[in-house]
């Protein structure tokens, strides 16, 4: 029963006695960023974040919640920006979420992962974005959210197809809503 506040994500937590619990959704982390990849085939990292710590506090029925948001100038060419979460940065892990971008604009994509009764299992949510077609099945993954389990890292990744093609990521929000 004893409630203490968590500064590192501005949320009350309560004690079950043998470990603290949310007492409500809280943010990870987010961020306004001017990250930019140009002309590269091949998928290029353009932010990475460590949510190991936050993710031991989603329990077996949380939700970890991922929204970025990217920009493109217009060209016909295709510009694929990606979304994905594993033990390392980068390509290596699970992708949760792929968008061919085309035209001008932005786009916003949001992807939820959600824990499948259990700490050390996951099934995700369809894609879902703004101004363009998203796609990336729905996934299950095995990555321990439990204490002491697997690093847990967010990457945000994007391949412009073609000479001359960019993309700048502008922001991003994750946020965790758990369920004990």
């Amino acid at each position: 029963g004893t409630v203490v506040y968590n500064s590192t994500y501005n949320v009350r937590m309560r004690s079950n006695g043998t470990r603290w619990m949310p007492m409500g959704p809280f943010t990870v982390d987010q961020n306004v960023r001017s990250d930019t990849v140009t002309g590269a085939s091949a998928e290029s990292l353009m932010h990475s974040i460590n949510i190991s710590d936050a993710v031991r506090y989603m329990g077996t029925k949380g939700r970890l919640k991922i929204m970025a948001q990217w920009s493109f100038p217009n060209t016909a060419n295709a510009k694929n920006v990606r979304i994905r979460i594993g033990t390392t940065a980068g390509t290596a892990g699970s992708q949760l979420m792929i968008l061919a971008l085309s035209g001008t604009g932005n786009t916003i994509a949001e992807k939820t992962l959600y824990a499948n009764n259990s700490e050390a299992s996951q099934t995700s949510s369809s894609a879902s974005a703004g101004t363009s077609a998203a796609s990336g099945s729905v996934i299950n993954t095995t990555l321990n959210f439990a204490p002491g389990g697997d690093t847990v890292i967010v990457s945000l990744l994007s391949a412009p197809v073609g000479a001359g093609e960019v993309v700048t990521l502008n922001s991003f929000s994750i946020s965790i809503e758990p369920g004990f």
